[in-house]
Protein backbone atom coordinates (compact mmCIF):
# COMPACT_ATOMS: atom_id res chain seq x y z
CA UNK A 1 0.00 0.00 0.00
CA UNK A 2 1.09 3.53 -0.74
CA UNK A 3 0.40 5.84 2.17
CA UNK A 4 -0.06 9.53 1.54
CA UNK A 5 2.17 11.91 3.48
CA UNK A 6 0.63 14.52 5.80
CA UNK A 7 1.65 17.19 3.29
CA UNK A 8 -0.06 15.36 0.43
CA UNK A 9 -3.20 14.92 2.55
CA UNK A 10 -3.22 18.67 3.28
CA UNK A 11 -3.00 19.44 -0.41
CA UNK A 12 -5.72 16.90 -1.18
CA UNK A 13 -7.82 18.60 1.52
CA UNK A 14 -7.21 22.02 -0.03
CA UNK A 15 -8.35 20.62 -3.36
CA UNK A 16 -11.46 19.11 -1.75
CA UNK A 17 -12.22 22.46 -0.12
CA UNK A 18 -11.86 24.15 -3.48
CA UNK A 19 -14.14 21.77 -5.37
CA UNK A 20 -16.73 21.51 -2.55
CA UNK A 21 -16.31 24.44 -0.13
CA UNK A 22 -19.10 23.20 2.16
CA UNK A 23 -17.42 19.81 2.68
CA UNK A 24 -15.10 18.83 5.51
CA UNK A 25 -11.84 18.97 3.51
CA UNK A 26 -9.74 16.83 5.86
CA UNK A 27 -12.39 14.11 5.97
CA UNK A 28 -12.83 14.08 2.19
CA UNK A 29 -9.06 13.93 1.69
CA UNK A 30 -8.69 11.06 4.15
CA UNK A 31 -11.54 9.06 2.60
CA UNK A 32 -10.21 9.64 -0.92
CA UNK A 33 -6.68 8.62 0.06
CA UNK A 34 -7.93 5.49 1.82
CA UNK A 35 -10.07 4.50 -1.15
CA UNK A 36 -7.23 5.06 -3.60
CA UNK A 37 -4.77 3.14 -1.47
CA UNK A 38 -7.12 0.16 -1.38
CA UNK A 39 -8.36 0.16 -4.96
CA UNK A 40 -6.20 2.16 -7.38
CA UNK A 41 -3.26 0.98 -9.39
CA UNK A 42 0.03 1.94 -7.64
CA UNK A 43 1.21 3.69 -10.82
CA UNK A 44 -1.88 5.92 -10.76
CA UNK A 45 -1.28 6.73 -7.11
CA UNK A 46 2.32 7.70 -7.89
CA UNK A 47 1.07 10.03 -10.63
CA UNK A 48 -1.47 11.60 -8.28
CA UNK A 49 1.17 12.10 -5.61
CA UNK A 50 3.39 13.78 -8.20
CA UNK A 51 0.58 16.20 -9.09
CA UNK A 52 0.00 16.95 -5.39
CA UNK A 53 3.69 17.72 -4.92
CA UNK A 54 3.73 19.87 -8.07
CA UNK A 55 0.81 21.94 -6.76
CA UNK A 56 2.84 22.66 -3.64
CA UNK A 57 5.79 24.07 -5.58
CA UNK A 58 5.64 27.89 -5.39
CA UNK A 59 7.71 28.24 -8.57
CA UNK A 60 5.30 26.02 -10.53
CA UNK A 61 2.36 28.05 -9.24
CA UNK A 62 4.11 31.29 -10.14
CA UNK A 63 4.49 29.99 -13.69
CA UNK A 64 0.75 29.17 -13.66
CA UNK A 65 -0.09 32.73 -12.66
CA UNK A 66 -1.10 31.94 -9.07
CA UNK A 67 1.73 33.75 -7.37
CA UNK A 68 4.71 32.38 -5.47
CA UNK A 69 2.86 30.22 -2.94
CA UNK A 70 1.95 26.64 -2.20
CA UNK A 71 -1.52 25.64 -3.40
CA UNK A 72 -2.83 25.07 0.11
CA UNK A 73 -1.66 28.55 1.16
CA UNK A 74 -3.69 30.29 -1.57
CA UNK A 75 -7.10 31.68 -0.72
CA UNK A 76 -10.16 30.04 -2.28
CA UNK A 77 -10.49 32.41 -5.28
CA UNK A 78 -6.79 31.97 -6.14
CA UNK A 79 -7.07 28.16 -5.86
CA UNK A 80 -10.13 28.26 -8.13
CA UNK A 81 -8.30 30.39 -10.71
CA UNK A 82 -5.31 28.05 -10.67
CA UNK A 83 -7.50 24.97 -11.18
CA UNK A 84 -9.40 26.71 -13.98
CA UNK A 85 -6.09 27.49 -15.69
CA UNK A 86 -5.12 23.84 -15.39
CA UNK A 87 -8.55 22.70 -16.63
CA UNK A 88 -8.18 24.88 -19.73
CA UNK A 89 -4.47 24.23 -20.24
CA UNK A 90 -3.14 23.17 -23.63
CA UNK A 91 -1.27 20.44 -21.70
CA UNK A 92 -3.35 17.28 -21.64
CA UNK A 93 -1.73 16.10 -18.41
CA UNK A 94 -2.87 19.21 -16.54
CA UNK A 95 -6.42 18.91 -17.84
CA UNK A 96 -6.49 15.20 -17.01
CA UNK A 97 -5.16 15.82 -13.50
CA UNK A 98 -7.82 18.41 -12.69
CA UNK A 99 -10.60 16.21 -14.06
CA UNK A 100 -9.39 13.17 -12.13
CA UNK A 101 -9.07 15.14 -8.89
CA UNK A 102 -12.48 16.75 -9.34
CA UNK A 103 -14.12 13.37 -9.91
CA UNK A 104 -12.30 11.79 -7.00
CA UNK A 105 -13.07 14.54 -4.50
CA UNK A 106 -16.67 15.19 -5.49
CA UNK A 107 -17.76 11.54 -5.65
Amino acid sequence: MTAFSPSELETLGALAGTFVPAANPARVATLAAQGLTRAADPAQIRQLRLVLRLLEQPLANLASGAGFARFRDLDLPARERLLLRWANSPLVLRRSAVNALRKLLTF
